[in-house]
């Protein structure tokens, strides 16, 4: 299933239309680099599948999404650790949502 598109990283004073969404604006480029670290996770994107039935993406569709430290750089294996998800909970994700590239 598709669920969002391939985030980019923007310059400061980037403008945009509402094709895009705006997730997030940081003043150091790491953690805006860790943010979409975490942007790509598996379980990002889950939760955010859970509210989203349609192609309609809007902010009320993050809902789910908790709001991680952006001073560290994400991946599955860390959030599923961060998160004491079970194997089944984490085959349940895997089987269902792709890696993003």
């Amino acid at each position: 299933n598709f669920i969002i598109g391939k985030p980019i990283l923007t310059e400061k004073n980037t403008a945009c239309t509402e094709t895009y969404i705006i997730l997030g604006a940081y003043d150091k480029l790491a953690e805006a680099k860790n943010f979409l670290s975490y942007v790509k996770t598996k379980l990002f994107r889950l939760l955010l599948y859970l509210k989203k039935p349609t192609q309609d993406t809007t902010k009320d569709k993050f809902s789910f999404v908790p709001k991680l430290n952006v001073k560290e750089t994400w991946s599955d294996k860390k959030i599923f650790d961060y998160f004491d998800l079970s194997k089944e909970e984490i085959e349940f994700i895997n089987s269902h949502i792709k890696e993003m590239i």
